[in-house]
């Protein structure tokens, strides 16, 4: 139960970290 929820909130980091990339490149363009 601990480990999965260690995995969601990784995940839910690499999502924002994957949005805010995204967003940046975004903006350069």
């Amino acid at each position: 139960s601990l480990a999965f929820g260690d995995v969601n909130t990784v995940c839910d980091k690499y999502d924002r970290y994957i949005r805010t990339v995204t967003n940046m490149q975004n903006i350069k363009m």
